[in-house]
């Protein structure tokens, strides 16, 4: 599982944490050489004679040392060692947070990024909760709780091997001792605690998508759920999902502070074995107290570190759903065609070519359908609701694939470079999404306001029949239209996507049921309005379900019993 965290580093942020353990190793020097001085600034405390024989170890000469000031000066060594010994890790610590920081603001943006190019089959298969969990929630748990830790426990790894080296030569076997009794302990703990946390860390990732989808779910629907009195009802199964989430935490965090108590009791236990083998050799005290205060100090370093490995090996495994979760969105390829033909323009006619489709196998939603739609027709489909004529649109728009069949510009598949023919299509659903914005961006869609092209905007508005509306509205065109557009009404809304598409002044424009909640005096507005589209080089593919607009088309199609007719 390791060996993937590099695939979704890039090469700057190879280079990134190869710099962290390069200063980290700086940091295990001074750690080892403030250890290192512990026996001579013992020694020197009982015995500052004989400690003067320590300073000829030093690469450099210090003059004017004796038995009165030595316990000064190595004191000073002493301090000086641990002050820059923290300086260093300070500026350590400061770098690794700030990589955390930018790498889970790229992973943010490549998760997004990536879900924004999926192919709208593979979207429709994942809840918008999962999404929303994956970009902002796992994306934080996987680099928080799983990078984080990694490169914590590879730095903690290589510090405790050097300590433990420098130790072994000091008192072989005692350091051996506590090396498998601590060993033993911590790979005990681990092992009993893998599948809980592993189990718990699923159980954590699914019930924050389940906490997301219910607040959507609560929030998208409270017009039907205050009429119908059900607000206990989504309270109980929010509450419900949070006392999960809680009791995970609790879990967690016990597993977590456990190991550390204990660690503390071996070590304390260790320390008097130690102590009580030395004292029972009848060793001399001058000899044995640097020793014991080596190890004394080294323990003090060693019990948080193994501590943290444990912690940070418990996060690992906690967090190893939500590493799988991100490394199949990151890693999920998806083919972007951009090769052969290029549709610089629309000259002659689309075609569907025996176009089959079917959601399931052996389910088939329509079959060998064909039919040719020439530059400027107006063509309408209809047909009875599920009989497949939304699904016909995102097959045209180059949304689904066909099962069997092609669609074909002027004689181009137009698989061979989908992102060109989707340049040329203007499409409104039924359901116009309205963002929380003004009037004006909800028109011009994803434009800055030095990008707009008013001349297009005014007329994008003249042909939905909206100036009157936007006259009427408090702020006018600056007027704020709510989430999802819940200060204006359905037909209001399918006006604002027509308007859309006009803006984008694309040569196709594909509508599905996009006068569906329009009045009626607007909609035969509209109509005439699409009619005249025709002379400007435009041409309009419609589905709808009413059979008395045919008179506005010059080529009328029934899907009827998975085959499409001309009527």
């Amino acid at each position: 599982m390791f060996k993937k965290v590099p695939e979704l580093l890039n090469k700057s942020q190879k280079l990134k944490v190869f710099l962290y353990f390069f200063f980290t190793l700086i940091v295990i020097l001074f750690e080892l050489l403030s250890l290192g001085i512990i026996i001579p600034l013992v020694a020197s405390i009982l015995n500052p004679e004989q400690s003067i024989k320590y300073l000829s170890i030093l690469p450099i000469e210090i003059g004017s040392v004796n038995k009165d000031n030595i316990i000064i000066v190595i004191f000073v060594i002493f301090n000086i060692l641990i002050i820059s010994k923290n300086l260093i890790l300070y500026l350590v610590k400061k770098y690794q947070v700030k990589f955390i920081a930018d790498y889970q603001k790229f992973l943010q943006d490549e998760l997004f990024n990536r879900y924004l190019f999926f192919p709208v089959s593979k979207l429709l298969n994942n809840n918008i909760s999962i999404i929303n969990r994956n970009v902002i929630d796992l994306s934080s748990e996987y680099v928080n709780n799983y990078l984080n830790p990694l490169l914590t426990i590879i730095a903690d790894l290589v510090l405790l091997f050097f300590i433990l080296i420098f130790l072994f030569l000091a008192e072989p076997f005692f350091t051996l001792s506590s090396i498998i009794v601590f060993s033993i302990f911590g790979i005990s703990i681990f092992l009993i605690t893998k599948k809980t946390l592993l189990l718990e860390g699923e159980k954590y990732k699914d019930n924050k998508s389940e906490r997301i989808k219910t607040l959507n779910e609560t929030f998208g629907a409270i017009l039907e759920i205050k009429s119908f009195q059900r607000e206990d009802k989504f309270y109980r199964n929010f509450k419900n999902i949070t006392e999960i989430l809680k009791n995970i935490q609790i879990k967690i965090s016990i597993l977590g502070f456990i190991p550390k108590l204990i660690f503390e009791i071996f070590a304390v236990l260790i320390i008097t074995f130690f102590f009580l083998i030395l004292f029972k050799n009848n060793l001399n005290l001058n000899d044995i107290l640097p020793l014991i205060a080596l190890f004394c100090y080294a323990i003090v370093r060693i019990v948080p570190i193994i501590n943290k490995i444990l912690n940070n090996a418990q996060r690992l495994k906690y967090s190893e759903p939500s590493f799988k979760e991100i490394y199949s969105v990151i890693k999920y390829s998806f083919i972007k065609s951009t090769h052969g033909e290029k549709f610089q323009k629309f000259d002659k006619e689309i075609e569907l070519s025996n176009v089959s489709f079917e959601y399931i196998k052996n389910n088939i939603l329509f079959e060998n359908i064909s039919i040719k739609v020439k530059k400027n027709d107006f063509i309408i489909i209809t047909g009875a609701s599920g009989s497949g004529k939304s699904t016909l649109l995102k097959i045209i728009l180059g949304l689904f694939e066909p099962s069997k069949g092609d669609v074909l510009c002027d004689s181009n598949s137009i698989y061979l470079n989908i992102n060109q023919w989707q340049k040329m299509i203007s499409f409104v659903p039924q359901d116009v999404y309205i963002l929380d914005d003004t009037f004006e961006k909800n028109i011009t869609i994803g434009q800055e306001i030095s990008e707009i092209d008013i001349n297009k905007y005014e007329k994008s508005v003249t042909f939905a029949n909206l100036s009157k509306f936007v006259e009427n509205l408090p702020r006018g065109k600056e007027t704020i239209l709510g989430d999802k557009g819940s200060k204006i009404s359905g037909g209001q809304k399918q006006r604002i996507g027509l308007a859309r598409a006009i803006y984008s002044d694309t040569e196709i424009i594909i509508l599905d049921e996009s006068t569906s909640s329009i009045d009626e005096k607007n909609e035969l507005i509209i109509l005439e309005n699409l009619k005249e589209l025709k002379k400007i080089g435009k041409t309009i593919i419609f589905v709808t379900h009413k059979k008395d607009l045919k008179k506005y088309c010059n080529e009328f199609y029934l899907l009827k019993d998975k085959l499409l007719v001309k009527k």
